[in-house]
């Protein structure tokens, strides 16, 4: 395997999608058994370190990013997924000698957004140890980026992020840019498009959920899922291991989790 891709006939072609990690649940869900479904470590990073907000903004340092790797890999997480949270903003992205350090220890699929913003910026990633990439702002900026990177890497490789604000109730809006700009695109549309154009995976982050603690949006999932039929991972205000019971019925093929790990409220392993 090299890069997500294999050798075959003496012909680089795209790896198969990633099989789903078997996660088992607390003894309160024990009577579901065994399902496919992904538990995701977040980690924000604002080099060097690993950072947490509220609503994508308010970011505080919660710690090292290598130790705090290794002690979610430890724990069973399924995948951890790093993001740059300044990269878009100042067009930089500086958290690759920090994913190369961690996959030299940490062995799961790690996925990486954050300026990515052609496709150098992938190959460098992939180079440095990342499985799949997320990709929001440089692909709404650019759509065709998402066709480049799945000829090149295959669609299980390209993750369409979607960072997502409540504007009244049951309305949504799409930002970019950390949350910062807004875009205009319809949730339906820009889903559908994406997916088109080669996006194997949705990485939904509710914003006014993200840090509160207050539950994931399941109106929101109900909604992206309706869309498309790729997996998609929903992000934002899990309170409690039945957060991951309810995106799995809501339609969620995983889940990211930050605060509540950070904070030591919950274990990957309950």
């Amino acid at each position: 395997k090299i890069h997500n891709q294999f050798i075959l006939g003496g012909l680089i072609q795209a790896a198969p999608p990633l099989e789903a990690y078997q996660v088992r649940f607390s003894a309160s869900l024990s009577h579901l058994g065994t399902m496919n479904f992904r538990i995701l470590a977040r980690l924000d990073i604002k080099n060097p370190f690993v950072v947490k907000g509220v609503h994508l903004e308010g970011f505080k340092r919660i710690g090292d990013p290598q130790q705090i790797s290794k002690r979610y890999f430890d724990s069973g997480a399924d995948e951890i997924h790093y993001q740059d949270i300044v990269a878009s903003l100042y067009n930089r992205n500086s958290i690759l000698s920090t994913v190369q350090k961690v996959a030299e220890t940490v062995f799961i699929p790690l996925t990486v957004g954050g300026g990515i913003r052609k496709l150098e910026d992938v190959d460098n990633a992939m180079r440095c140890g990342a499985d799949k990439i997320v990709i929001n702002t440089g692909a709404v900026q650019n759509p065709e980026l998402i066709r480049v990177i799945s000829k090149k890497y295959g669609a299980q490789s390209v993750v369409l992020g979607l960072e997502i604000m409540e504007i009244v109730k049951n309305q949504y809006s799409i930002l970019i840019k950390t949350g910062r700009e807004k875009t205009g695109l319809c949730l339906n549309t820009w889903i559908k498009k994406a997916v088109s154009l080669g996006a194997g995976e949705i990485y939904v982050t509710s914003i006014k959920r993200d840090g509160t603690f207050s539950g994931i949006d399941l109106l929101l999932l109900e909604r992206v899922r309706n869309c498309t039929k790729v997996p998609i991972v929903i992000h934002g205000g899990t309170a409690s291991e039945m957060d991951c019971y309810e995106a799995y019925k809501s339609g969620a093929d995983g889940i990211a989790i930050a605060s509540l790990l950070h904070y030591n409220k919950i274990t990957i392993s309950k």
